[in-house]
């Protein structure tokens, strides 16, 4: 099993700790196990990160276990089994542009043009085929532009997660994981920097 802790900012250190783990890969049977506590980061490395995962047809199981905001949703997403901590602090919202007053004007159009194929593709692994969320809740985030905070029960009704994180016993046993068997395990720890978040 490959575990990989996402824990801070998700960046382009983030994304090269992913490309690592999934080289590391022994066998189409490993399970990747991701644990997540972060309030996102750079859609762009995010994206990396997501097609870095779906590139391998490894069983994903995604572990929300604090917070799980912004591009972090997106990783979140991934997971053939997605687990939720009870008070896990759940959000999503449109992918900002960073303000920069010396971007020039084709440099702001191509910077806009960018952040909306950014957005179809963060909208898109929210809002996949087996995710419920109503129209009118989903349009408050893509439409008005709203924060949308969600309750792990609520994470649970939409189908956004598909199980309730307990306890590691609980999971290893639902995912029929060997809890003796070699684990690798790759750290994303990245300290806080304000100008990666979207």
């Amino acid at each position: 099993m490959i575990k990989i802790k996402v824990w801070g900012i998700i960046n382009m250190q983030t994304s090269s700790i992913f490309e690592s783990a999934i080289f590391s890969l022994k066998d189409d049977e490993e399970p990747i196990l991701i644990l997540i506590n972060s309030v996102g980061g750079n859609i762009g490395d995010t994206i990396a990160i997501r097609n870095l995962i779906k590139s391998v047809p490894n069983p994903i199981i995604t572990v929300a276990l604090g917070n799980c905001i912004s591009a972090a949703s997106m990783i979140f997403s991934l997971g053939n089994s997605r687990y939720i901590g009870k008070d896990t602090n759940y959000m999503i919202h449109q992918p900002y542009m960073p303000y920069n007053t010396n971007i020039n004007y084709n440099k702001a159009i191509s910077s806009k043009n960018v952040l909306k194929k950014d957005l179809e593709v963060y909208r898109n692994s929210i809002l996949s085929d087996d995710v419920k969320i109503p129209k009118d809740i989903s349009d408050r985030v893509f439409k008005k532009g709203e924060d949308l905070y969600l309750s792990t029960k609520d994470c649970l009704k939409y189908n956004i997660a598909t199980n309730k994180f307990t306890t590691w016993k609980d999971l290893y046993t639902r995912e029929k994981i060997n809890r003796d068997e070699e684990i690798a395990l790759f750290d994303v720890l990245v300290s806080p920097n304000i100008e990666d978040l979207d």
